[in-house]
């Protein structure tokens, strides 16, 4: 099978088209639903962030299914007509790498986040309930937890700010002062706004409200904290009081919006209003920057931020690397395992299929020949054949260990099982394109 990926993240895509691009999670269902009619590709996952929206697909070798760059780009048409400049794509043990590193933190804006654990995580859950994570995925959305929990076991690299919700709090922090004398809300009750809220509990803040556009999710977190729920139909006296409000909700248009927000101003002159917008898409107009006495920070704003505290992590980079490349190289190892059986199999059949048809193309010339001289003549024959494909397939196990059993299998298929076979058998690709600068 052909394990692809294409996506776009915090790196190659800026936030406006980000949020553009953004999948609620009944929007990745049905995609994943519709990949599952088609049948091809075999396998589905989508991993979609606050930094990143991600399609992983394995697919049957040599069959003319799409690819998952083709695929992403179908399922992105309706939102963003070009995506030719932001777009990466990845096959083979570098489709799987990737994902091992985004799992570990290694490939975040906030380097060593820990939230990222989840959302693999909750992707794997997903396809799985839907029907599209089979053998392959399974095993590799094992292998990036496990290497996951070994580099930040035996690695410093999530030390410090290590999620959006401590750069999110230092900012806060940064901008207001003493938050023990602030009211802080919080719009959204999610993972990523529970885990601002019990950053921003450790400051001790005068006051606390949380809305959330299921009401009692609201009232569930502000219950478990001390704070206040309001309603998310009515925001102005929330927001009128507070001095930082944080955003992470999963609304499809801003709920925060500039004129709304210059009259609240206007209510509370010389009061500033401290705005953090973890959502994507955005929950807060971009142009409400503009309204004096309020300060505004989106996800592009705090990757700046997040620069300046990663210097002790990165230097944790190569142990982490070299654990993600083992964890890699040990599931690709594994891979070719799975596509070992299939080939030798199909190889041994192609050769006797030859074998059979030559020697009864040939007996017509050999006369009259008894039952016992036919057998005979097959035996020889057969044991010729298997004698001359013992040898390479001794030595393709052999390669097993060296990591190139994929590579000589592909050259197997190459030179041996083109046509029908190579169109219907499903195995795995060996190398893949380089991600995208």
């Amino acid at each position: 099978m052909r394990l692809s990926l294409a996506g776009v993240n915090h790196e190659t895509a800026p936030l406006k088209l980000r949020e553009r691009l953004a999948l609620c999670p009944a929007d990745q269902e049905r995609i994943l639903r519709d990949l599952r009619q088609r049948k091809h590709p075999v396998e589905a996952l989508i991993l979609s962030t606050c930094n990143r929206i991600e399609l992983y697909t394995v697919g049957a070798e040599g069959r003319r299914g799409k690819t998952a760059s083709e695929l992403f780009a179908t399922i992105a048409r309706r939102r963003v007509p070009d995506l030719r400049d932001h777009l990466y794509s990845l096959e083979g043990l570098e489709a799987a790498r990737h994902l091992l590193e985004v799992a570990a933190g290694i490939d975040s804006m906030v380097l060593g986040e820990r939230e990222v654990v989840a959302q693999v995580k909750e992707a794997a859950r997903q396809a799985r309930q839907v029907g599209t994570l089979g053998t392959v995925l399974t095993r590799l959305t094992d292998a990036a937890l496990s290497a996951s929990k070994e580099v930040r076991t035996q690695t410093r690299i999530d030390r410090g700010h290590i999620s959006l919700a401590s750069v999110a709090v230092d900012l806060a922090r940064r901008e207001f002062g003493d938050l023990s004398a602030a009211t802080i809300l919080i719009l959204g009750a999610g993972k990523t706004s529970e885990l601002t809220v019990k950053r921003l509990m450790e400051n001790r803040p005068k006051r606390l409200l949380v809305a959330n556009r299921t009401h009692t999710r609201a009232e569930r977190l502000a219950g478990e904290l001390g704070g206040e729920a309001l309603p998310m139909q009515n925001l102005d006296p929330g927001v009128a009081q507070a001095d930082v409000v944080v955003c992470s909700t999963g609304a499809p248009h801003p709920i925060l919006r500039k004129p709304g927000l210059f009259k609240l101003m206007q209510q509370r002159p010389n009061r500033p209003l401290v705005l953090i917008d973890l959502a994507v898409p955005r929950d807060i107009e971009p142009t409400a920057r503009t309204i004096p006495n309020v300060v505004l920070y989106d996800l592009d704003d705090l990757k700046g931020i997040v620069e300046e505290t990663a210097a002790e992590r990165r230097r944790e980079l190569p142990r982490a690397r070299e654990i993600v490349n083992a964890h890699a190289a040990a599931f690709w190892q594994w891979a070719g395992a799975l596509a070992f059986g299939p080939t030798v199999a199909a190889l041994r059949q192609r050769a006797e299929q030859i074998r059979a048809a030559q020697v009864e193309e040939f007996l017509p010339r050999l006369g009259r020949l008894s039952s016992s001289q036919r057998k005979a003549l097959h035996l020889l024959t057969k044991r010729l054949t298997s004698r001359l494909l013992d040898a390479p397939l001794s030595s393709l196990r052999a390669r097993a260990a060296d990591g190139d059993r994929l590579r000589y299998l592909d050259m197997l298929r190459t030179l041996f099982l083109e046509g029908d076979y190579a169109r219907e058998e499903n195995m795995p690709s060996e190398q893949g394109q380089s991600k995208k600068e």
